[in-house]
C-alpha cells in the first residue's frame, strides 16, 4: 500500500513539473504595466506572476538577471522622458525569456482641467497602482474616456463597480484619454476584496498541514501514526498523499495502562467548483466534506468583473478544514462583461435616400442574437427638407423583437416621402448587450431638389445631392410614372428651349425663382401641374408666345408671382380645354401693343385673392372664351390706351368682390372692368376706378 502511494507521488511530481513548465510560462500578456506608448503620467511595473517562475527587472538597460531586481510586488517607475524597462523570466525548467518595453512620459500639459480631473491626474501620477475595494464605486472624471483593454481606444465614461461579494484579488489595466483626445493616461487598478470579519474557531490538533501534502506533527509529548503505519515521534515534515482520506492517531509518549489514543479523520483534498448567479458573478464552492471552507470560515468565494471587461483567469484560494489551513486550490474562471460590437444595418438604398422600394438586413458578431425595432412609416409631403430633421429625431422605436436573418421590406408611398428609423442591438452568449445601432431610411419616389448653386459631382436630385438645372427635372419627369414634386432653391435660369410637360408634377419654390430666357416656354399637355411659392419671370422678344400654355390639362397656381416683358405682344398663361385653380398669386405683364395675363378657351378658371397688372396699348387682365370662370377677392389693374379687366365671351362667369383700376387714354370709351357678350355673368360687390 505504502509503495503504491510512493509511486503515485513520484508520478504526480513529474506530471506537475511538466504541467507547470507549460501552463505557468511567463508571457508578454503577464506584463500589465508599463505598456509602450506616450503617457501623461508616470508608470508602474505590475506583473502577473506565474507559479514556478522567477522574474527580474531593470530600469537602466542592464541585464535584469545579472544586475537587476527580483520582482515580488508593484514598483513605481519614478522617471519621465524616454524610458526602457527590461524584464527577464526564469522558469522552473531553467528556460529564460527576455522582454523589453519602451515608452515615454510627458507630464506637462497646457490643458485646463477641472479640480476633480487635476486631483485624478495627480493621484495616478504619484501612484499608478490605484487601490479599489470591491463593493465601492470608482469614479473617473467626466473629462475622460476610458477602456479596460489595450485593443480598443478609450470610449467609456462614468464609474467602475464590482460586487461587494468579490473575494478575488487581481490587477486590471486601465487606459484613459482626456476631452482633447490628445493626452493619454495609463494606470493599473488593484482590486481588493471587501473587508469582512468572521469569527472562526479552529480544531485544536497537535499537527500542521501546509500545501496539502506537507504534514508536521508538532507536540513532542505525543507519538503519532498515519493510518496503519508504525508509531513514530515528531520529526521534520513528511509527505502525505491527500488524494485519499487518512486517519491521524496520537497518544502520550509515556505508556501506561489505559493510555488514551486520540484519532482525527483527515479528509481527502476537495475540489473547488463554480457557477454563475443571475448577475454573472462567479460563485465558488467546495465539493467534499462540509467542514472545508474558504478564508474567514466562508463556504463560498466569489469573483466579479467590471463592466466592459472580459477576463479568463485563475483564482488561488486558501482552504481551511475546521478552521485550520491546509493549502491552496487554483480555480479557473471566466467572466465576460464585454458587450458585443453594435450590429450593422445594411439598406438596399445608397445613402440616406432611395427612389425605389427598399429593404434592410442586419448582421452582427457570430453567435450573437440581434433584436431590432422598426418605426412606423412617417410620411412627409415635402420630402427630406431641413424642417423635417427635428421630426426625425423625435422618432424612437422601442418595440424590439428577435431578428431572424431575413430581409425586411419597407413600404413606400405614391404621394409622399416616407421616413423609417431602424434600431438594433446585439446580445452575446454571456448576455451582454451592445450599444444600439440606428439607421435612417427615406424612401422618396416623388420629391426632387434643384439648387441654383449645387456643385456636387454626383447629382441625383436628393436634398444632399440636388440637381442644378431645369433640364434635369424634365428628364426625370419623362422617365417617371409617379406624380413628382420638384423643390426649387435659388434663382434658376431656364435655357432657350421649349419644355413639354406631359406628366403630373408640382413645382415648389423655397425663396426661389425661375427665369425664362427669350426663346423659352413651357407647354403642358394632358397633365396635372401645380406651381407653389415661385417667382416666374421672362423677358422676351417673341410675339404672342405664351410663357406657359396648357392644353387638356389641369393647372394649379398658389403663392406665385408671374412677371414677363414682351417686345410687342405677349400672354402669361394660355389655357385650352383645361382647368386652372389660382390663389394668392400675381400676374404682371408688359408689352408694346398687346398684353394679356390669362387667356382661356373652353376652360374652367377659378381664381381668388390674386393680383393682375397688364401694361400695353391694348391690355387685358383676363380673357375668357367658352367654359366657366370665377374671380373673387382679387385686384385688376390696366395701364395703356384700351383695356378690359375681365372679358367674357360665351361663358358662364362669377365675378364677386373684386377691385378694378385703370389708367387708360381710351377715347372710344369701350374700355371696361368687365365686358361680356352674354347674360351669364354674375357680377356683384366689385369696385372700379379709372374707367
Amino acid at each position: 500500500m505504502n509503495e503504491m502511494r510512493l509511486s503515485v507521488k513520484k508520478i504526480i511530481s513529474i506530471l506537475l513539473l511538466f504541467t507547470f513548465s507549460k501552463l505557468f510560462a511567463f508571457e508578454e500578456k503577464n506584463i500589465l504595466s508599463p505598456i509602450s506608448g506616450v503617457w501623461k503620467n508616470k508608470q508602474a511595473l505590475v506583473l502577473n506572476l506565474e507559479k514556478g517562475t522567477d522574474v527580474y527587472y531593470s530600469f537602466t538597460g542592464s541585464d535584469p538577471y545579472v544586475s537587476g531586481f527580483s520582482y515580488d510586488s508593484p514598483v513605481l517607475i519614478d522617471q519621465t522622458g524616454d524610458i526602457t524597462v527590461k524584464i527577464t523570466s526564469i522558469a522552473q525548467s531553467g528556460e529564460r525569456k527576455d522582454f523589453t518595453i519602451e515608452y515615454n512620459v510627458e507630464e506637462n500639459s497646457e490643458v485646463e482641467y477641472s479640480i476633480q480631473s487635476k486631483e485624478f491626474i495627480n493621484s495616478i501620477n504619484q501612484n499608478p497602482t490605484v487601490l479599489y475595494i470591491s463593493g465601492t464605486d470608482f469614479f473617473i472624471p467626466s473629462e475622460f474616456l476610458y477602456s479596460l483593454e489595450n485593443s480598443k481606444a478609450p470610449y467609456l465614461k462614468s464609474k467602475l463597480f464590482l460586487s461587494g461579494k468579490n473575494s478575488v484579488e487581481r490587477f486590471v489595466s486601465c487606459f484613459a484619454v482626456d476631452f482633447t483626445g490628445n493626452n493619454f493616461f495609463h494606470f493599473v487598478i488593484q482590486v481588493l476584496p471587501a473587508e469582512k470579519t468572521t469569527d472562526s474557531k479552529a480544531d485544536n490538533v497537535p499537527f500542521e498541514i501546509s500545501e496539502w501534502n506537507n504534514f508536521s506533527f508538532k507536540d513532542k509529548n505525543f507519538i503519532y501514526r498515519i493510518d496503519d503505519e508504525n508509531w513514530k515521534s515528531p520529526s521534520e515534515s513528511s509527505f502525505i498523499d491527500r488524494n485519499y482520506a487518512h486517519k491521524i492517531s496520537w497518544q502520550p509518549v509515556e505508556f501506561y495502562p489505559g493510555n488514551e489514543i486520540f484519532e482525527y479523520e483527515l479528509p481527502a483534498k476537495p475540489l473547488v467548483f463554480s457557477k454563475k448567479d443571475k448577475n454573472g458573478v462567479v460563485e465558488f464552492f467546495i465539493d467534499g466534506n462540509e467542514n472545508f471552507t474558504f478564508e474567514k470560515n466562508s463556504p463560498f468565494a466569489y469573483a466579479d468583473a467590471f463592466e466592459n471587461e472580459d477576463i479568463k483567469s485563475s483564482a488561488c484560494f486558501k482552504i481551511f478544514y475546521n478552521g485550520n489551513y491546509h493549502g491552496t486550490i487554483d480555480a479557473d474562471f471566466s467572466i465576460d462583461r464585454l458587450p458585443p460590437e453594435p450590429p450593422e444595418i445594411f439598406s438596399s438604398s445608397v445613402g440616406k435616400l432611395t427612389r425605389i422600394k427598399s429593404f434592410f438586413r442586419i448582421s452582427s458578431e457570430p453567435d450573437a442574437k440581434i433584436f431590432y425595432a422598426l418605426s412606423k412609416p412617417f410620411e412627409i409631403p415635402d420630402g427630406f427638407v431641413e424642417s423635417a430633421q427635428s421630426e426625425f429625431e423625435k422618432i424612437n422605436p422601442t418595440n424590439f423583437s428577435l431578428y431572424k436573418g431575413n430581409e425586411i421590406f419597407l413600404k413606400s408611398s405614391d404621394k409622399n416621402a416616407v421616413f423609417y428609423k431602424v434600431c438594433a442591438y446585439s446580445v452575446d452568449a454571456s448576455g451582454n448587450k451592445s450599444e444600439v445601432s440606428e439607421k435612417k431610411i427615406i424612401i422618396d419616389e416623388t420629391n426632387y431638389y434643384l439648387f441654383a448653386n449645387s456643385q456636387n459631382e454626383i447629382q441625383d436630385g436628393s436634398y444632399d445631392k440636388p440637381f442644378n438645372s431645369f433640364d434635369q427635372l424634365i428628364s426625370v419627369l419623362k422617365s417617371s410614372n409617379k406624380k413628382l414634386r420638384f423643390h426649387i432653391y435659388g434663382n434658376i435660369e431656364i435655357p432657350d428651349n421649349e419644355f413639354l410637360i406631359s406628366k403630373d408634377c408640382t413645382f415648389i419654390g423655397h425663396d426661389s425663382s425661375l427665369s425664362f430666357k427669350e426663346n423659352t416656354a413651357v407647354k403642358i399637355l394632358n397633365a396635372n401641374v401645380e406651381f407653389e411659392n415661385l417667382i416666374i419671370e421672362k423677358k422676351s422678344r417673341d410675339e404672342n408666345f405664351p410663357l406657359i400654355s396648357a392644353k387638356n390639362s389641369s393647372v394649379g397656381i398658389s403663392d406665385c408671382e408671374f412677371f414677363a416683358v414682351f417686345l410687342k405682344r405677349g400672354t402669361l398663361l394660355d389655357l385650352e380645354n383645361s382647368n386652372a385653380q389660382i390663389e394668392n398669386s400675381g400676374f404682371t405683364i408688359q408689352s408694346d401693343s398687346y398684353a394679356c395675363g390669362i387667356s382661356s378657351e373652353n376652360s374652367n378658371v377659378n381664381c381668388k385673392n390674386s393680383r393682375f397688372t397688364s401694361v400695353a396699348e391694348s391690355c387685358f387682365n383676363v380673357k375668357i372664351s367658352g367654359g366657366t370662370c370665377s374671380f373673387s377677392d382679387s385686384s385688376f389693374s390696366l395701364i395703356g390706351i384700351f383695356g378690359r379687366g375681365i372679358q367674357v365671351l360665351n361663358a358662364n362667369a362669377s365675378i364677386v368682390q373684386n377691385e378694378f383700376n385703370a389708367r387708360l387714354s381710351d377715347s372710344t370709351k369701350k374700355s371696361s372692368p368687365i365686358w361680356s357678350n352674354v347674360n351669364s355673368v354674375a357680377s356683384e360687390k366689385n369696385i372700379q376706378k379709372g374707367f
